[in-house]
């Protein structure tokens, strides 16, 4: 029954296999080369965890193939956070809030390595506000970059 186990790593083969592991998808996977910020590796006995963010679901995929591909690795826990996914889910979050019913048409959002920028117009100081809190609580979200600006007054631009 556990023919197939393999034995428990010592601390210096666990740290030379996520060395390995991190290599592989930091150094020589290209796509991954070009990522804001690399890919964190957790070793757990023969498991990896993988850790971070990756622009699309695709590359969080590939990143588990890859590590799976590293000899020494029994499992990978892929825990990668895509940032399309994660832009949809503050996307959402934003417009089920009904105070900003109003404005959510108006607020773009984008998010490069789980870093959120929201850009576009307001109603008000409060909302702007808001908005930011309500994307800070997304969970995933490293970090909020608030670039929205109150609207002048409606008379100032006609419809």
């Amino acid at each position: 029954m556990n023919e197939h186990r393999q034995p428990t790593l010592s601390p210096e083969e666990a740290e030379e296999l996520r060395e390995r592991v991190y290599h592989a998808l930091n150094h020589a996977y290209p796509p991954f080369r070009e990522l804001v910020l690399p890919i964190a590796v957790h070793v757990e006995n023969h498991d990896v965890v993988l850790r971070g963010w990756v622009p699309t679901r695709t590359l969080k995929h590939m990143a588990t193939a890859v590590a799976q591909e590293v000899p020494g690795v029994r499992q990978v826990r892929n825990e990668l956070l895509a940032d399309e996914e994660l832009e949809r889910a503050v996307a959402a979050a934003l417009e089920q809030e009904p105070s900003l019913e109003d404005d959510f048409p108006g607020i773009q959002v984008n998010v490069v390595a789980g870093a959120v920028t929201l850009w576009g117009y307001v109603s008000s100081e409060e909302d702007r506000r808001r908005a930011e809190a309500i994307a800070q609580r997304v969970p995933g979200v490293r970090k909020v970059i608030n670039a929205l600006k109150v609207r002048e007054a409606d008379h100032d631009h006609p419809a």
